[in-house]
Parts: structure tokens; C-alpha cells; sequence
């Protein structure tokens, strides 16, 4: 029995020019490719295998008929053929559809997703654009997930838990933050937001002067409040319609400390070295960092003391940079971290362009969810042992506990 191929010349280089360097993707093309050679394979029929066994002039009539035969392929032949054709040809294209298996190997019954921000939170997409899971801001933060973002999800737990960030967004998003908005309180009593930490104005990235906060969510007129005068926030609004700015995080509050209950004046001198003592121990859990370097990036060096003695303690060598002193975050980067074993992002405290410069040229990277010393040593700790770079509440992460003296 003869046979010929079709024209699979396209959808070979399509392939090709679709792999990495890696075994898996190299893998995957070689089973792609095997595929389509078998998909574009094309039997002769049965008068033409008759034609075969014909004497010479047969067989070399036999050629010129195969020659038209794929002219006749090409071209579109009869009606019949061409519908015979235009189905295998239909066959070959859909084999090349799925390029995701291509580039990317996820375990079987998870699912590959979009991630698409909104002004609080976001969703996940399947490439077809169903929604798979929504999450609010904390997990986005928790998370490190960003607009565009390709990840490998779990659907199985309830909420379907992330895997891995698979791909990093290159997507443009139609909404526009502003990061460490202060939040101050005007004459007539009333919260509003006009600029940030950084001395940057709201009306030069949103076009308006203020943002007035709603009363609603002012903690001193409702109870269910939760902005206070002096908190720093972050605000989030589209970028066609300014007027709908919302207050999608709040880093830091002043409402979070609860005051403090005076001691006795004789109690508070008779403990006071006491009291000094156990401040002086920073440390909770036990491990040992044996010389090794750790960079931790926080806004404006908070708490380097303490931070570089905790690192002190299990016996690392500290470096805490100021996320906000520097321009040119990716040069900058480059060369600072080249000497880091371990390097601690304080995710409410950092630059958009800090984050993404921190996961090119960090050697080991792990995310501290708040300024705290007890997040920044567990972050430490999840770096040093290739744990996960960030905490969720879907993975908890046995800590090695230092083990305290109670006297």
C-alpha cells in the first residue's frame, strides 16, 4: 500500500518555534511532532494499490497518478476529496491547539488559569474564559499574584488552592493604583488621601486633588470602621473613572495597637532588667542560618536594629534595604543581591518594580506579609528550606519552635 503526507510543514515549524531548552519541552515536541506526522499521513485506495501491481509502464503511470493525486490534495480535487481532505487537514490544525501542554507540565486534574485583578481581589480564567475561583485581597497578597499571571490550580479543595504562579503576566490592566496613601483627617472632621508616603501627589496619577473616605468605613463615626487618621493605604480605581477610587488595602493602622496597662511603679523597677532581658531575645523558632547572608527589603530600613539582631541570633549576616531609596530598582538589584543567600520581601512595604526585580535576581526569595519580626524570621526560615515563598492558610508550614524558659 502506498502513502503520502500532507503539506505539515506550518504546523511542524509552529511547533518548533514554540520550544524551550528544556527536557519537558523538548519532550512534549517530539510527541507532538510524532503525532502530526501520523495525523497527516494519507492512504492510498484500493485502485490505486490494484495500479500498483501492474507491470513497469503501470508502475511509472502509477507515479504520475500519485503525483496528481497530491495535486489533486492540494488543490482541493473533487468535491469528495476535498471534504476528505479538509478533514485531516481540520485534524492536524486542532493537534496544535493545546500549546499550553507544550510549554508547561501540571499535575493531572489541575487546571491551568488566568488570573485577572479587580479593584479588590480578583478570578481565575480558564483560557476558554470560565470563571474557575474568585479570592480577595488578602489571599491576592498572600499569594503574589499579579494581572496576567498564569498558575497552576487545584480545583479539587474548596477554594481551589494555587499550585505555582506558572508564568508571569505581561497583561495590561485598565485599572491604576497609588501605594502608601496617608491618610489624614481635614478641619471639618472628615478622612481624605491627597498623597503618599513618598511625598507623591494623588492628583498627578488620578487627575483629582483628594479622595474623600467614605464615612461608612471611617472607625471614628461607625463602629464597623476600619480606617483611622494616620493610616497608610492603598487605593485602586479604573483608570476612565477616578470618581469610583476605593481603598483596597490597609498596610498599616493605628488601631491595631491596644494600649498598654501600666504597672505598679515598685513591680516595674523590681522586673525591669527582667523585661529587658526577654525583649533582648527576638527570636521564636530554631534553626540556623550557619554565616549565611540574608537581605531583607523593607520601606524606609523599618526596624533594622531589631531585624539585623534576629538574624544575628541564629547566627546569619544581615542587610536590610531601604525598598523606597532607589530609582533604578533593577540595576540596583542586580548587584545587591549577588552576595544574598536569602532575600525577604515585606510585601506591604515595597515598590511594584521592586517585587518583579526581587524575583529575577533573588537567589532564594520568600515573602513577609507584614513588617513583623515573627513574619520576616518565618519568611527566613521557608527560604533557607525551599519552602514555599509565601503563607497561605491552604498550606500550613510546620515551624520549628524555639523552645521557651518560663521562670
Amino acid at each position: 500500500m502506498k502513502e503520502y503526507y500532507l503539506d505539515y510543514r506550518e504546523q511542524v515549524r509552529n511547533i518548533l518555534d514554540a520550544l524551550d531548552d528544556s527536557s519537558t519541552s523538548l519532550r512534549l515536541g517530539a510527541v507532538a511532532i510524532e503525532n502530526l506526522l501520523t495525523l497527516a499521513r494519507v492512504d492510498l485506495d484500493d485502485e490505486d494499490e490494484e495500479a500498483e501491481t501492474g507491470d513497469e509502464e503501470g508502475e511509472g503511470e502509477e507515479d504520475s497518478d500519485d503525483s496528481d493525486a497530491i495535486e489533486e490534495a492540494d488543490s482541493g480535487g473533487d468535491l469528495a476529496e476535498g471534504e476528505t481532505e479538509d478533514k485531516k487537514q481540520v485534524k492536524i490544525i486542532r493537534h496544535e491547539e493545546p500549546t499550553a501542554s507544550i510549554h508547561y507540565q501540571i499535575s493531572a486534574g489541575n487546571q491551568l488559569c488566568r488570573f485577572s485583578r479587580a479593584l479588590k481581589g480578583g478570578s481565575f480564567y480558564t483560557e476558554q474564559g470560565d470563571l474557575v475561583s474568585e479570592i480577595n485581597e488578602l489571599a491576592v497578597k498572600n499569594l503574589n499574584v499579579e494581572n496576567g499571571d498564569l498558575v497552576e490550580l487545584d480545583p479539587s479543595s474548596e477554594p481551589p488552592r494555587v499550585v505555582r504562579i506558572v508564568e508571569a503576566g505581561k497583561l495590561p490592566s485598565n485599572i491604576a493604583t497609588m501605594s502608601y496613601g496617608v491618610v489624614e483627617r481635614d478641619p471639618a472632621g472628615d478622612l481624605y488621601v491627597s498623597r503618599n508616603a513618598m511625598g507623591e501627589k494623588l492628583s498627578e496619577c488620578a487627575g483629582i486633588d483628594r479622595y474623600e473616605v467614605p464615612a461608612i468605613i471611617d472607625a471614628r463615626q461607625t463602629e464597623t470602621g476600619f480606617v483611622h487618621e494616620g493610616d497608610i493605604v492603598d487605593l485602586a480605581w479604573y483608570k476612565n473613572s477616578p470618581s469610583n477610587m476605593i481603598v483596597r488595602w490597609v498596610s498599616q493602622t493605628k488601631g491595631e495597637e491596644a494600649p498598654k496597662k501600666e504597672k505598679p511603679a515598685e513591680k516595674k523597677v523590681k522586673s525591669e532588667k527582667e523585661d529587658k532581658d526577654k525583649e533582648e531575645s527576638v527570636t521564636t523558632l530554631n534553626f540556623d542560618l550557619h554565616g549565611h547572608s540574608v537581605a531583607v527589603v523593607i520601606g524606609n530600613e523599618l526596624r533594622s536594629q531589631e531585624i539585623q539582631k534576629m538574624v544575628g541570633e541564629h547566627h546569619g549576616r544581615c542587610k536590610v534595604i531601604d525598598a523606597f531609596k532607589f530609582s533604578d530598582t533593577e540595576s540596583f538589584y542586580k548587584h545587591a543581591l549577588k552576595r544574598a543567600d536569602v532575600t525577604v520581601m515585606v510585601q506591604n512595604l515595597n515598590k511594584h518594580s521592586t517585587s518583579k526585580a526581587l524575583r529575577k535576581y533573588a537567589k532564594r526569595l520568600a515573602i513577609a506579609d507584614s513588617a513583623g519580626l515573627s513574619a520576616i524570621e518565618r519568611a527566613i526560615y521557608r527560604a533557607m528550606h525551599g519552602l514555599p515563598a509565601y503563607e497561605t492558610s491552604t498550606q500550613p508550614i510546620a515551624y520549628p519552635v524555639k523552645e521557651m524558659a518560663f521562670s
